[in-house]
């Protein structure tokens, strides 16, 4: 994808300039440097686009130094060379989370906070000030701001932090500290900001972990032990890892973090990071893999042995010693079951299997037992039905369970029972109680901005390289959803994006220098898909799919043997359905992802969070699985040469959200039909611990330390599949990956030509749910959301005259599209969209590129007259 600047020029415009809601102190920003307030009219801001700026021009000029109103991390507002995308809305002005406020009245100033909130602290009695750490009336309280968790005031318009050293706190010109507000107190994760006898400071805080009764401590200095009071019990420390917390305390000069040791709970005081157990703690629950932390005449954990009951909704399936199944509707007297692949056993008789017998001679009919047999053992299907597929003399037949007046077998599936798995474990219910002090904050009410016009005269001249390269900041990025109420904005469970970019070394923009490593092309169905889709049918026997024994039809695999084709199919099916002539498809080029080519995001916003210069790999599809599942996909071979899919890489970030490492996945070990063990990935280039598990809490040398932890394990996916090969030309493929959650790229495969995706599922849920759908070009689906809403889509085709065209916004995606309506003409490689309903395209839109196999199509907006 490649994405670039039209030149305007513009010879009037309006400025704005900001107040506070009472017109009282204007935002007045000078040539360079801090922002300021006035009690007059304040500068008058410019607005190209999603940023405001100084720019002082008499008469005609060809270029001039703009001061952009900018902001930093740390919840300063700037006037600077570096510009900022602000939003404007109604009486807001942010940039990402942070609004623009004014604080403190005549002696304060402008900053920003987190969601308008400004606030004082207080204890009830005694508030903060801005001068010192003695405790002032709430006549003289500071109202602060909390910028990334950096609470901070403005007196005079300089801003004052509040930082913490030991035990002491105090208010400097320097950030430091960054602080956790909630309505349960102001803490830096290891103190609490308390008032002592007048005096603000800080205070160590932690959990007590307790069922009540008893708490987990460490006595006689290194050992897990019990107390049965707060006085003498252990205070714990949480330290965030990834979705999870590391738990600790420290005795003397010694750290000690509570470590899950194969089922045994130790304490750890090394400095081997994996041997620090990442802990997950729900509301009442503190677990690590399937071990649960509990009190049972001491601290221990309890595993969970995988035991559950089958329920229909009604009855439990029953095994009473007989070869007969029966059914009881109380659970305290119902069997507990267990899984064995597919296949499900009485917990008691591990080697008996739900079974058949068959009878008749010619017409087989079935009965359900239980029996050591292996010919008819139960499975259960997408749909939570139970069902095996017995052989008569002409076919195979699936034959679902049932229940009237007893378990039986019928061949129509809507007459099955739906299973549900209860698991029979029940976890130690834990207290967890903060050792700290609370701390109230006062939320005061936000006071909004006040803008005016203000007439200004300017002109400007401003273009980027007609070539998209992304060390120089041009890659387009692009949400996976987008908001169902403004379809130019990313939807809050937008999981991640499209990332363009180019590492061809060349300098020209003469295609095909640098014309972009993520390409859209389309192709006629006929010669092309057509040996595996034609009148509207999806030919199993003519899709392909790989796995360890080679290249095979997926009707001989089996369509039930994969979990998500069949509603995955039926989307596909209506994607190819929009056009009878063409099919359309997005590969990458030779663009091997790295964390050394990556890209910084001015804004993003992902899974309900936003984040700003925000990194990702470019040529790449970034994206975030909140579940375990599948990452499923159709992809056409239709390109000469076509050799590969894509290459998949797990993605590695820091505290401060910044990539740390990216590491290719070539193999996923992990027991079929366990939803609680996490997979095993087998990453590249690696010596040495080069096996995980997906949550990092376990490594392994080899695959024969991955059996001795769990035997079971077997490997269910191997990235060569997907990787370069000598693959069937004019044909459909199919595949799925198992996946844990985490964060994920896909990438071109190096040296590979990289079949066209026509259809992408990565929303990693196994079940069949409603989806969101995207139509980011005309036949390309992205299914990235299990939203039942109906997401518009970012990317939308131009079709009606040439079916290549698209459009794109600019990075910040601000605006409204959906009100704007495009005529098309064309001269040559190019096309002109003449704007209609919004008076500045460039407001909102750049010119775009699109990327082709033979040539580059140039899209120029202009606004109608």
């Amino acid at each position: 994808m490649h994405l670039v600047d039209t030149k305007y020029y513009f010879a009037d415009t309006t400025g704005y300039t900001f107040s506070d809601a009472g017109a009282t102190y204007y935002l007045q920003g000078t040539t360079e440097g801090n922002i300021t307030h006035s009690t007059e009219s304040g500068t008058v801001w410019l607005q190209n686009g999603n940023t405001y700026y100084i720019e002082t021009v008499s008469g005609q000029a060809t270029s001039s130094t703009k001061y952009y109103l900018g902001a930093d991390a740390y919840g300063r507002v700037t006037c600077t060379t570096t510009s900022t995308n602000w939003t404007l809305n109604g009486s807001s002005l942010y940039t990402g989370s942070q609004y623009l406020v004014h604080v403190n009245g005549a002696n304060g100033g402008w900053g920003l906070t987190d969601n308008r909130a400004i606030i004082q602290i207080s204890n009830g009695t005694n508030y903060l000030g801005s001068s010192g750490t003695s405790a002032v009336t709430a006549g003289n309280a500071a109202e602060w701001l909390n910028t990334n968790g950096y609470l901070h005031t403005v007196v005079n318009n300089t801003h004052y932090y509040l930082n913490r050293s030991d035990t002491t706190v105090s208010i400097t010109t320097t950030p430091s500290t960054q602080w956790s507000v909630s309505s349960s107190g102001i803490t830096d994760g290891s103190y609490s900001l308390v008032c002592d006898g007048g005096t603000w400071k800080a205070e160590k805080t932690g959990i007590y972990i307790t069922d009540g009764t008893n708490y987990l401590s460490i006595v006689n200095n290194n050992a897990i032990g019990n107390r049965t009071s707060t006085s003498n019990a252990t205070v714990w420390m949480l330290a965030a890892n990834g979705t999870g917390y590391r738990i600790y305390a420290t005795v003397g000069n010694t750290t000690y973090y509570l470590r899950n040791n194969g089922g045994t709970l130790t304490l750890y005081s090394g400095n081997t990071e994996n041997n620090r157990t990442t802990w997950t703690m729900d509301s009442n629950t503190l677990s690590s893999g399937n071990y649960y932390l509990g009190y049972n005449g001491g601290w221990t954990l309890q595993q969970d042995s995988g035991e559950f009951y089958l329920y229909d909704g009604t009855r439990y399936l029953y095994y009473n010693n007989s070869s007969t199944p029966a059914a009881t509707n109380t659970r305290a007297s119902a069997t507990t079951w267990i899984q064995n692949g597919n296949y499900f056993s009485p917990a008691s008789r591990t080697t008996y299997y739900l079974n058949n017998t068959r009878s008749g001679n010619w017409n087989y009919t079935y009965t359900p037992n239980i029996s050591n047999s292996t010919d008819y053992r139960y499975q259960l299907d997408n749909s939570n039905r139970l069902y095996f597929s017995g052989n008569n003399f002409w076919s195979t037949t699936s034959y679902y369970l049932y229940y009237s007046s007893g378990w039986k077998t019928t061949t129509t599936a809507g007459s099955a029972s739906t299973f549900q798995k209860i698991s029979a474990f029940e976890a130690p219910v834990l207290q967890f109680v903060s050792a700290g002090t609370p701390l109230s904050n006062e939320d005061q009410s936000f006071a909004g901005i006040a803008r005016t016009s203000a007439a200004a005269k300017y002109y400007t001249s401003e273009t980027l390289p007609d070539y998209v390269d992304y060390t120089q900041g041009y890659a387009t990025y692009l949400p996976l959803n987008t908001d169902p109420e403004d379809s130019t904005l990313a939807r809050n469970s937008n999981t991640g994006y499209i990332v363009g970019g180019s590492y061809d070394p060349t300098t020209t923009s003469t295609y095909p220098d640098r014309a972009g490593d993520i390409r859209i092309s389309y192709y006629s169905i006929s010669g092309n898909i057509n040996n595996s889709y034609s009148d509207g049918v999806l030919k199993t026997d003519e899709i392909y799919t790989i796995n360890g024994t080679g290249e095979h039809p997926i009707a001989n695999i089996g369509t039930e043997k994969f979990k998500k084709y069949s509603a995955s199919s039926s989307d596909f099916l209506s994607i190819l359905a929009k056009d009878n002539t063409y099919v359309y498809g997005m590969h990458f080029m030779n663009a091997q992802i790295s964390k050394n080519q990556l890209i910084k995001a001015s804004k993003v916003t992902i899974n309900g969070d936003s984040y700003t210069n925000y990194e990702m790999p470019a040529a790449s599809i970034d994206f975030n699985l909140a579940h375990k599942g599948y990452i499923n996909f159709f992809a056409g071979t239709y390109f000469t040469g076509n050799n590969s899919f894509f290459s998949l890489h797990r993605i590695f970030r820091d505290n401060s959200h910044n990539i740390t490492d990216i590491k290719e996945i070539e193999e996923i070990w992990g027991v079929d039909g366990d939803e609680n063990l996490f997979y095993a990935y087998v990453y590249s280039g690696e010596t040495g611990e080069t096996i995980a598990l997906s949550d990092g809490s376990r490594t392994f040398d080899n695959i024969s330390a991955l059996l001795e932890y769990d035997s079971r394990y077997t490997c269910l996916f191997e990235t060569e599949w997907i990787k370069t090969n000598a693959l069937k030309q004019n044909y459909i493929y199919y595949f799925e990956i198992p996946a844990d959650s985490g964060e994920y790229a896909l990438g071109s495969v190096d040296g590979g030509t990289g079949a066209y995706l026509l259809y992408l599922d990565i929303s990693a849920n196994s079940g069949d749910v409603d989806r969101s759908v995207m139509d980011y070009l005309k036949g390309v689906d992205f299914v990235t959301s299990n939203d039942p809403e109906t997401a518009e889509a970012l990317l939308t085709a131009i079709a009606d005259n040439n079916p290549t065209a698209a459009f794109a916004l600019k990075d910040a995606f601000s605006g409204n599209v959906s009100k704007v309506t495009f005529t098309r003409t064309e001269a040559g490689d190019t096309i002109t969209i003449t704007v209609t309903g919004n008076a500045d395209p460039s407001d909102y839109m750049r010119k775009y590129y699109i990327p082709l196999d033979d040539k580059t199509i140039e899209i120029n907006f202009v606004a109608s007259s």
